[in-house]
């Protein structure tokens, strides 16, 4: 029994050393494979995958490789053939790449390819995925034309429509709009130009491209070449995965007849079958007709389970005919080296700082950010990313602003910029437990915007004038005073030439796009203070006034609190202010009944002196004058000195002076109402009217401190119960008047009613009589004359 065991465990032991050699050849294989991919990958020798050329210049790339290649230039949504190309093949003298390339005059904006020589006539694109080629994009900054190709052409394949419409350099701001509803997008890939699925209603729809305020009307091109068609490859969780996670990508081909295809998946680089281990299976396939185009649709998934590094690799999918027609497409899948979620963010041309000016018809055009990303977990909702800048809190899509997420790109779009704008700009995007995000900085380019405010002066003080700038760049700025002794100042003309002596400023505080400069200037004479800022952008001037105050009067002494009595018991302040022209060193004294008082330095700056004197609870004893003595230190400037009288009185509550304390007022209507609340006191105080104990108002300029109220044209809703709350620090009193507003007999409505009818009604009665009295003579009358006419 016992040996059975150690049996057992030896076959565990070797079967594991087993698995275990089986995955290390995997991997060995994997790795291998995959450096014989790197070997046969042509090197393009150019730091990025895409370069700007000025216009009409040449210029000439590299490329090498361990097998034969050339450059071509390849299209896979058009067919295009670039003229005044130059290849010329070389050989390198390196054993490692004997063969070599250069690409020489591609003036003309396009992707152009470096492949395998053998390979030239397939679909280059898919031979990037393969290893088989390397490519660069040729941007050339042509002022003449902004868009290619020229006529703009729009091809309809059985995914949609496809609008070839392409930005000459990456500065050029293009967008696809809608004739119709001229509503405008702008795509995250200018490299490829506008994809429109067919599940968009396009029948009727006219298309142009909007570029720096010219239109380009896009024109039919017909149909793409069949050879072009491919099938597509969607991922369930994108190109990168991390390690461990499972994916589902779904091969779908369409086509406009009803023909027999058969889908296989493939992996590469031995186009084997890619069932490569149990990990990975192929679901079965299906067919349908498509909703909107109404074309045959056949899908087939391809599915892999606990993603490793063996599994990193490009995996085809194959649509096959019953005519051996192959159409394929490929999709390179990348296992991370940890299943941690994660998130890669990536700007459209790598961009970090984007630059705008108003272009040559005037116009700030829009400024569109595109990032695009890659994370696992997907990005669930807009709550996943947040637009923000470094100067305010979150962006939200206003009118300013314009944010959105799609499958594969984060945009952030300004729809009219300003200098304002000027910023930089941060994209935080969340998926799962990762955490990314992007900085890029935006420059408005504007000419400054200057502000300086007027000064008023006394002869001889020193003046600050700052002149503030919103500008980018940062300007220049200079100051000219021009002195304006005529009255008035419309007569002051400036002449300002090139012999006009400009001068800097002292002190310079910028930041982005605001700056300040100081400039210093002694108060001699009235004038006016120009300033002058120019960048790259443009020049502008502002000006403020210096003006000369009147100093006839250089001190002054005052009592600031209280107002009015100065009662026993209250704080008395006074404030002394002197001018010192001189700019000497001045000492201010406080004295009060012979003795000096201890002084509080307010105000030292300049040529303004102010100082404070506070007299805490005053008694009867202190009424009497108060002094200010100014003295002049530094020179032999006399001394100055001014004084007040202060009296000082018993406080007294408040009292009536004239009238009753409670009264009740009767008033006829629109007849005029007076309420008198005659009161003294020391110190005077405060007035409060209510009506039925709210506060009351009555077209009164001062409602506090009011001692009656007039009402010309009483009505009943004046009618109630009026208080006069009078208040000081001695005490309180309240004066109350109870007005009633009465109407009169004859001013009731119903009065007049009932007179005007009995007025009518003896009319009629009167009238009634009198038409009585006349019939009844005139049938007398008739009765009297029947005997004549019976004889």
């Amino acid at each position: 029994m016992e040996g059975t065991v150690k049996m057992i465990m030896v076959n565990i032991m070797i079967l594991g050393v087993f698995f275990q050699f089986v995955s290390i050849r995997a991997q060995n294989r994997f790795i291998g494979d995959h450096a014989e991919d790197a070997i046969d990958l042509p090197q393009i020798e150019w730091q990025a995958d895409e370069i700007v050329l000025g216009y009409r210049e040449t210029w000439n790339v590299t490329c090498k490789c361990h097998k034969p290649i050339v450059w071509k230039s390849f299209d896979g949504e058009y067919k295009w053939d670039p003229p005044n190309v130059i290849v010329s093949i070389y050989n390198t003298m390196d054993l490692n790449m004997p063969f070599g390339s250069i690409l020489t005059s591609a003036s003309m904006v396009g992707r152009y390819y470096c492949v395998h020589s053998e390979k030239e006539q397939e679909d280059l694109s898919e031979l990037v995925t393969e290893d088989m080629a390397s490519s660069i994009y040729v941007y050339v900054e042509d002022p003449y034309q902004l868009v290619v190709p020229d006529p703009v052409k729009y091809y309809n394949n059985t995914e949609g429509v496809l609008v070839l419409c392409k930005p000459s350099y990456p500065e050029v701001f293009l967008e696809l709009c809608d004739k119709t509803s001229n509503e405008c997008s702008v795509t995250s890939d200018p490299t490829k130009g506008f994809f429109i699925p067919d599940n968009f209603d396009t029948g009727s729809t006219e298309f142009y491209c909007k570029v720096n305020g010219m239109s380009y009307t896009a024109y039919p091109g017909g149909s793409i070449d069949d050879g072009l068609l491919k099938p597509t490859i969607v991922s369930n969780v994108g190109d990168i995965v991390p390690f461990s996670k499972s994916v589902r990508l779904t091969c779908s081909f369409e086509w406009p007849v009803d023909i027999n295809i058969q889908i296989s998946w493939k992996t590469l680089p031995n186009y084997e079958p890619a069932e490569i281990d149990k990990t990975i299976s192929v679901g079965n396939q299906t067919k349908s007709r498509s909703f909107w185009s109404r074309t045959l649709v056949f899908k087939r998934d391809l599915f892999i389970q606990n993603a490793t590094l063996t599994h990193q690799r490009t995996y085809r999918c194959e649509a096959n005919d019953d005519k051996n027609n192959s159409y394929y497409h490929n999709f390179r899948l990348q296992v991370r080296e940890t299943p941690d979620d994660f998130v890669i963010l990536r700007a459209s041309h790598n961009q970090t700082v984007i630059h705008r000016r108003v272009n040559s018809n005037g116009e700030m055009l829009p400024i569109e950010i595109i990032i695009h990303y890659k994370s696992y977990p997907a990005l669930s909702n807009i709550k996943s990313y947040e637009w923000s800048r470094e100067d305010a809190a979150m962006i939200i899509s206003n009118g300013d602003y314009k944010h959105n997420v799609t499958a594969d790109y984060i945009n952030l779009r300004i729809n009219q910029p300003t200098i304002q704008n000027s910023d930089i700009y941060t994209l935080v995007v969340v998926a799962g437990t990762a955490k990314a995000e992007y900085n890029i900085s935006i420059f408005v380019h504007d000419k400054p915007l200057l502000n300086m405010h007027n000064l008023m002066a006394v002869k001889g003080e020193v003046v600050d004038f700052l002149c503030a700038s919103v500008a980018y760049p940062s300007p220049e700025m200079w100051f000219f005073f021009q002195p304006c002794n005529e009255v008035p100042w419309g007569n002051c003309s400036m002449v300002i030439d090139t012999e006009t002596e400009w001068q800097e400023g002292t002190q310079e505080t910028k930041s982005l796009i605001w700056s300040a400069v100081s400039y210093n200037q002694i108060t001699d004479e009235p004038g006016i203070v120009l300033c002058k800022a120019n960048n790259s952008e443009g020049i502008t001037m502002t000006q403020a006034y210096l003006l000369l105050e009147d100093i006839s009067d250089s001190m002054r002494l005052e009592i600031i609190q209280p107002h009015g009595s100065i009662t026993v018991g209250d704080n008395v302040t006074f404030v002394c202010s002197t001018v010192n022209t001189a700019t000497n060193t001045v000492d201010v004294i406080f004295e009060h009944n012979g003795r000096d008082d201890e002084v509080i330095e307010m105000h030292e700056e300049s040529l303004i002196h102010i100082a404070q004197l506070t007299l805490l609870n005053v008694g009867l004893n202190h009424t009497g004058d108060v002094y200010c003595h100014v003295i002049f230190l530094d020179n032999h400037k006399p001394s100055e000195k001014r004084f007040i009288h202060m009296e000082v009185i018993e406080p007294i509550a408040p009292q009536l002076r004239s009238g009753e304390i409670n009264q009740t007022l009767t008033v006829d209507v629109l007849q005029t109402l007076q309420l008198v609340c005659d009161v003294i006191g020391a110190p005077e105080p405060m007035i409060t009217w209510l009506k039925d104990g709210q506060p009351f108002v009555y077209s009164m300029n001062n409602p506090t401190n009011t001692t009656s109220i007039t009402i010309p044209y009483a009505t009943p809703t004046h009618s109630g119960l009026y208080e006069c709350s009078v208040e000081n620090k001695k005490g309180n009193i309240t004066i109350t008047r109870n007005v009633i507003i009465q109407s009169t007999q004859w001013d009731q409505p119903i009065t007049y009613v009932a007179v005007i009818f009995f007025i009518l009604t003896i009319v009629f009665a009167l009238t009634s009589l009198c038409f009585y009295k006349k019939m009844k003579r005139a049938s007398g009358v008739s009765h009297l004359n029947e005997p004549l006419i019976a004889k």
